[in-house]
Protein backbone atom coordinates (compact mmCIF):
# COMPACT_ATOMS: atom_id res chain seq x y z
CA UNK A 1 0.00 0.00 0.00
CA UNK A 2 3.08 2.55 1.23
CA UNK A 3 4.61 1.70 -2.15
CA UNK A 4 1.90 2.49 -4.37
CA UNK A 5 0.93 5.93 -2.76
CA UNK A 6 4.48 6.84 -3.33
CA UNK A 7 5.00 5.85 -7.11
CA UNK A 8 1.48 7.75 -7.40
CA UNK A 9 3.32 10.69 -5.71
CA UNK A 10 6.16 10.35 -8.34
CA UNK A 11 3.69 9.74 -10.92
CA UNK A 12 1.81 13.07 -10.36
CA UNK A 13 5.12 15.10 -10.07
CA UNK A 14 6.40 13.47 -13.29
CA UNK A 15 3.12 14.44 -15.31
CA UNK A 16 3.48 17.87 -13.23
CA UNK A 17 6.41 18.94 -15.10
CA UNK A 18 6.32 16.69 -18.71
CA UNK A 19 6.58 20.12 -21.01
CA UNK A 20 8.69 21.48 -18.37
CA UNK A 21 12.15 21.30 -20.42
CA UNK A 22 14.07 22.82 -17.39
CA UNK A 23 13.24 19.87 -15.44
CA UNK A 24 15.56 16.84 -14.37
CA UNK A 25 14.97 13.77 -12.42
CA UNK A 26 17.78 14.80 -9.90
CA UNK A 27 15.12 17.86 -9.23
CA UNK A 28 12.55 14.64 -8.55
CA UNK A 29 14.92 13.38 -6.30
CA UNK A 30 15.22 15.71 -4.25
CA UNK A 31 11.25 16.72 -3.85
CA UNK A 32 11.31 13.13 -2.70
CA UNK A 33 14.54 13.97 0.21
CA UNK A 34 16.57 11.08 -1.37
CA UNK A 35 19.94 10.95 -3.47
CA UNK A 36 19.63 10.28 -7.16
CA UNK A 37 20.63 6.50 -6.14
CA UNK A 38 18.40 6.30 -3.60
CA UNK A 39 15.55 7.29 -5.54
CA UNK A 40 17.06 5.37 -8.96
CA UNK A 41 16.61 2.19 -6.78
CA UNK A 42 13.40 2.78 -5.10
CA UNK A 43 11.78 3.24 -8.42
CA UNK A 44 13.46 0.31 -10.10
CA UNK A 45 12.80 -1.98 -7.01
CA UNK A 46 8.59 -0.67 -7.54
CA UNK A 47 8.44 -0.09 -11.20
CA UNK A 48 10.68 -2.02 -12.73
CA UNK A 49 11.71 0.82 -14.81
CA UNK A 50 14.92 2.95 -14.35
CA UNK A 51 13.89 6.68 -13.28
CA UNK A 52 14.49 7.87 -16.87
CA UNK A 53 11.96 4.86 -18.19
CA UNK A 54 9.18 5.51 -16.01
CA UNK A 55 9.48 8.88 -17.05
CA UNK A 56 9.03 7.67 -20.67
CA UNK A 57 6.60 5.51 -19.11
CA UNK A 58 4.71 8.24 -17.82
CA UNK A 59 4.90 11.06 -21.06
CA UNK A 60 3.63 7.92 -23.40
CA UNK A 61 0.75 7.14 -20.93
CA UNK A 62 -0.17 11.10 -21.11
CA UNK A 63 0.21 11.61 -24.59
CA UNK A 64 -2.18 8.35 -25.38
CA UNK A 65 -4.88 10.09 -23.10
CA UNK A 66 -3.99 13.23 -24.94
CA UNK A 67 -4.68 11.26 -28.52
CA UNK A 68 -7.51 9.45 -27.65
CA UNK A 69 -9.31 12.51 -26.31
CA UNK A 70 -8.34 14.21 -29.68
CA UNK A 71 -7.21 17.35 -27.21
CA UNK A 72 -4.54 18.17 -29.91
CA UNK A 73 -4.89 17.77 -33.70
CA UNK A 74 -1.05 18.04 -34.13
CA UNK A 75 1.11 15.29 -33.07
CA UNK A 76 4.29 17.43 -32.63
CA UNK A 77 1.79 19.28 -30.29
CA UNK A 78 0.98 16.49 -28.18
CA UNK A 79 4.74 15.23 -28.29
CA UNK A 80 5.72 18.70 -27.27
CA UNK A 81 3.36 19.30 -24.55
CA UNK A 82 4.57 15.59 -22.91
CA UNK A 83 8.13 16.66 -23.20
CA UNK A 84 9.53 15.14 -26.19
CA UNK A 85 11.03 17.29 -28.34
CA UNK A 86 11.67 15.37 -31.44
CA UNK A 87 8.54 14.04 -33.30
CA UNK A 88 9.67 11.23 -34.91
CA UNK A 89 11.13 9.25 -32.13
CA UNK A 90 8.10 10.12 -30.27
CA UNK A 91 5.99 8.42 -32.97
CA UNK A 92 8.50 6.29 -33.02
CA UNK A 93 8.30 5.43 -29.01
CA UNK A 94 4.69 5.70 -28.69
CA UNK A 95 4.32 2.84 -31.65
CA UNK A 96 6.52 0.57 -30.07
CA UNK A 97 4.88 0.93 -26.83
CA UNK A 98 1.28 0.94 -27.95
CA UNK A 99 1.58 -0.84 -31.61
CA UNK A 100 0.36 1.87 -33.27
CA UNK A 101 1.70 5.40 -35.10
CA UNK A 102 -0.04 8.40 -33.11
CA UNK A 103 -0.89 9.63 -36.14
CA UNK A 104 -3.06 7.53 -36.66
CA UNK A 105 -5.24 8.85 -34.08
CA UNK A 106 -5.14 12.47 -35.59
CA UNK A 107 -8.35 12.88 -38.02
CA UNK A 108 -8.09 13.72 -41.00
Amino acid sequence: QHRQEWIDLVANEIRKELSNNDFKLPDLAERFHMSNSQFARRIKKTTGFTPKQYQREIALKVAKELLESKTYSKVSAIAYSVGINNVGRFSQLNENRYGKRPSTYISK
